[in-house]
This record gives structure tokens, C-alpha cells and sequence, in this order.
């Protein structure tokens, strides 16, 4: 548990350091209102690390998890932000393909926990790669929400395009402990919690190699799917 508690609040932790270094240079140049931003993103990321240590806490009680209609872009942009400092390092864009009318049977937190996770890998990916030589830009980092069972479900989508894994890796992606990360880098729990949690709202986390990089994906139940004018919304 202290192991899996390591690994989840790694990256709101380096968050809120780059955030701190960064409102000591706002702060020298007089920049107040910015300061005070970052002072509130900060105290989000805190609560929302308790409410993540909370949850680890009861990682192995077998109550039925509380779930609500939730809104899966507010649950992705929430995970973009935590990460925003990595993809800026990066120069990288991720691509949003979610409708804001989507709304999911799930809880918040603990689908941004999956989400953080799964982008956060992805991250690792693409950066493992050497950077473009051209102006183009052939990394890609995008999630995306697709429409399952006449949509009553929908599946979403987390695809990089890193490297990607073996046909013989893929079995062995949700073992405990089990990573392709350098020594110190991984701890070989991330996608076992998140395969935990998507379970609990009844859906099923799997992997795919593609061309290049690879896919994650989840299938959730809808809540409410908006639509207007023939187009989800």
C-alpha cells in the first residue's frame, strides 16, 4: 500500500513543486494575481491528493463503491492540468476528442486517478522517443470517447504514440509490480490500480498494440449522452 501510495501522488507532488519554483519567479517580478492562481491550483491538487491517499486507504475493502453521473471531459481536463508541466516540457498537445455532454456512471477522483495514469504513461512513451527533426511533429498523445453497446456505454480511449510493447509484454501489463520502466522510475502498480477501479464501475481496462505506440482503453456506462441537432454535444 505505502508502495502504491509512492506511486499515485508522484505526479501531483511534481506538480505542485514546478507550480512552487514557478510562483517564486512570479512573485520576484511583482506578478501578483499569478501567484495567488497558482496558490489555488495548488491547494485543488493538495485536496485531491488526500482525497487519493484516502481512497488507497481502502484500497482492499470489498464495499461497493459510491458512483455518480459524472462529466468525463471535466475528469480529462482535470488529469491535463496535473500533467500540464510534463506535455509543456514536451511541447506536446493532447488531442481531446470528448463531447461535454457526456456524462458517465463513475466517481470523479478516482476516474482521474485512471486517467493520470494512463496519460501519464503515455507521456513516458512519446518522451522515450527521440524528439521530431522536422516541423512536423509526428507525436501524438490523445483521448477520445466513442460510443459502445447503441450508447449505452462508451469506450474511452487513451492512445500514444511511443514505442509501443511486444506481443509478448502484453500479457503480463496488468501483473503487480510488473513494469518496462527504468529501475527507479516505475513501481509496476499504476495500471494494476487503474484495471481496480475501472472494474468497480464495471467496465474493464485492456491494451492494444498499434502501428506505432499503443492504445488503452475503458468502457463505461452512460449517464446521459446530450445531443443536439444530430451531433453530441
Amino acid at each position: 500500500m505505502s508502495a502504491g501510495l509512492s506511486h499515485e501522488v508522484n505526479q501531483p507532488l511534481t506538480a505542485l513543486r514546478a507550480l512552487a519554483r514557478n510562483s517564486q519567479r512570479l512573485l520576484e517580478a511583482g506578478r501578483l494575481q499569478a501567484v495567488a492562481d497558482n496558490l489555488q491550483t495548488m491547494d485543488d491538487m493538495v485536496e485531491r491528493m488526500g482525497q487519493i491517499t484516502r481512497q488507497l486507504k481502502s484500497f482492499a475493502r470489498k464495499a461497493e463503491p459510491a458512483r455518480t453521473a459524472v462529466s468525463l471531459l471535466a475528469c480529462v481536463n482535470n488529469a491535463r492540468l496535473l500533467l500540464e508541466h510534463r506535455t509543456r516540457a514536451l511541447d506536446l498537445a493532447v488531442e481531446v476528442d470528448v463531447p461535454p455532454g457526456l456524462r458517465v456512471s463513475a466517481e470523479s477522483n478516482r476516474l482521474e486517478q485512471v486517467l493520470v495514469n494512463l496519460l501519464g504513461n503515455g507521456i513516458d512513451a512519446i518522451a522515450s522517443e527521440p524528439p521530431p527533426d522536422g516541423p512536423e511533429d509526428p507525436r501524438r498523445l490523445r483521448v477520445a470517447a466513442v460510443p459502445a453497446d447503441e450508447g449505452r456505454r462508451v469506450l474511452v480511449q487513451v492512445q500514444d504514440s511511443g514505442p509501443g510493447l511486444s506481443e509478448a509484454l502484453l500479457p503480463r501489463l496488468f501483473e503487480p509490480f510488473f513494469t518496462t520502466k527504468p529501475a527507479g522510475e516505475g513501481l509496476g502498480l499504476g495500471l494494476v490500480i487503474s484495471s481496480k477501479i475501472v472494474h468497480e464501475f464495471g467496465g474493464a481496462l485492456r491494451a492494444h498494440r498499434l502501428d506505432q505506440g499503443m492504445i488503452f482503453e475503458f468502457d463505461l456506462e452512460v449517464d446521459t449522452w446530450q445531443a443536439e441537432e444530430g451531433q453530441y454535444v
